[in-house]
């Protein structure tokens, strides 16, 4: 399964000795109507993520729930969005 979302602030935590990333999803950016009780947990079994993987990033992550009925997602791969790299200026032309 994919789940699109943005990684909640505040809730990355990195367990280096198990090797677990573990870090919360929500459908809106922080910020958004909700809060973070509307978000996924997931669990991510590697250490290596995306330069682009921080608070508030937007990500998908690939994987499937938890088997353990703990409402959780266990993620192989995540993948983070490249921020745009153009913002609209006044008179509707876009700058680096």
């Amino acid at each position: 399964a994919r789940v699109h979302g943005f990684v909640v602030e505040g809730s990355i935590e990195r367990d280096l000795s198990a090797k677990v990333v573990r870090f919360r999803v929500r459908s809106t950016p922080d910020g958004a109507a909700g809060s973070s009780e509307d978000s996924l947990p997931v669990v991510y079994t590697s250490l290596e993520t995306p330069d682009l993987f921080k608070d508030g990033a937007e990500v998908v992550v690939e994987g499937r729930l938890a088997e353990s009925g703990l409402d959780s997602f266990e993620a192989t791969h995540i993948l983070a969005k490249c921020p745009s790299k153009f913002e609209a200026k006044a008179g509707g032309q876009a700058a680096l």
